[in-house]
């Protein structure tokens, strides 16, 4: 049986995609999520560089869980679509942000917690007290309003809004009204 973080990471990489150069991506060169620009020293760029790209795949399970996974205790969040939509945003907007939006969302859910990206035992008490359905409901909320807030300001990431938003927040609430009925 297949871990939460297993399960995230399948349908973490069906979206990231395997390489990805696009020269209006502040990422830089992507490896399956991986950005160059952002994390530049990933044991995996040595493969890459290479072009060992199947070496490089090796790492790339224990670069999500050290760096987005774990940070956020996601092991302890008691709801897979809570944990999975989590982690897919840390992934793709950064952990203090993903971090962030979480705890604002338990903030909007009437639960007294700072705001400060640093996920803890309260933070997740919080997270784990909420409903995961609006849970997902308000987190998403304010992560469309965090993508529309980086496509306004930056001119180049606007060709991703759509995107991020079909893939990462309407694609994630249709699943979460199928499957947390």
């Amino acid at each position: 049986m297949m871990t939460a973080f297993e399960r995230a990471m399948d349908q973490l990489l069906k979206i990231e995609g395997y390489v990805s150069n696009n020269p209006n991506d502040s990422g830089g060169y992507t490896f399956m999520g991986i950005a160059r620009n952002y994390h530049p020293n990933w044991e995996g760029w040595q493969f890459i560089d290479q072009g060992k790209y199947s070496e490089a795949e090796k790492y790339v399970g224990t670069f999500y869980k050290k760096e987005f996974w774990d940070p956020l205790s996601l092991d302890n969040v008691n709801n897979y679509f809570v944990q999975l939509n989590i982690f897919q945003i840390s992934v793709n907007v950064g952990l203090p942000v993903a971090a962030k939006l979480a705890q604002e969302s338990c903030v909007m859910m009437n639960h007294s917690i700072t705001v400060d990206g640093n996920v803890g035992p309260i933070t997740i008490s919080a997270i784990n007290s909420i409903d995961p359905r609006a849970f997902i409901e308000v987190f998403l909320g304010l992560v469309s309003a965090n993508y529309v807030s980086i496509a306004k300001n930056n001119q180049n990431d606007q060709e991703f809004l759509d995107g991020w938003l079909r893939q990462r927040v309407y694609d994630r609430i249709v699943e979460a009204y199928q499957v947390l009925k």
